[in-house]
């Protein structure tokens, strides 16, 4: 819930029309699971649940460990963007949730209306997802830690 209310308030802020936030799945550390969206229907968000590390944009974000940013979605040619397409974004930009080297996530915000993002948005979604990362790191490790005495008291 932290993390779709940073992610709406940021995608809010930069006028994004689609905001994606995907988590590395526990036990399944090739596959992303979506954790919060904004600007998806029922349907779409359905077709974005799940997808494997490397697949559509968000999962390329995710294997490559390294900023997306496309500014002409809809003239594209990668096929990893055709979900996108589809979805009618002009442009989209993807980041990964990385904290202490290891991928924890990826968040990506895609517009319909605009033909950009402005450098400075875009900086600003870096500074947040850094954030964002270090904070859902810290969350699993204290998860994994009361787990832990949770178990040794039993």
């Amino acid at each position: 819930t932290m993390l779709h209310a940073v992610f709406d308030s940021l995608g809010e802020a930069v006028g994004a029309d689609l905001c994606f936030s995907y988590l590395v799945t526990p036990g399944e550390p090739d596959i992303l699971t979506l954790v919060a969206s904004r600007g998806l229907g029922p349907e779409e968000r359905a077709r974005f649940a799940r997808l494997r590390i490397g697949e559509r944009l968000c999962g390329l974000v995710a294997e490559r460990r390294e900023r997306i940013i496309l500014v002409d979605v809809q003239g594209c040619p990668m096929p990893e963007a055709e979900a996108m397409r589809a979805a009618g974004a002009t442009c989209y930009a993807g980041f990964p949730l990385i904290a202490h080297g290891r991928l924890v996530g990826t968040v990506a915000f895609a517009m319909r209306t605009r033909p950009c993002f402005a450098e400075s948005e875009i900086e600003a979604i870096g500074l947040v997802a850094d954030q964002a990362a270090a904070i859902t790191e810290r969350r699993a490790l204290h998860d994994a830690l009361v787990e832990s005495a949770e178990q040794l008291a039993s």
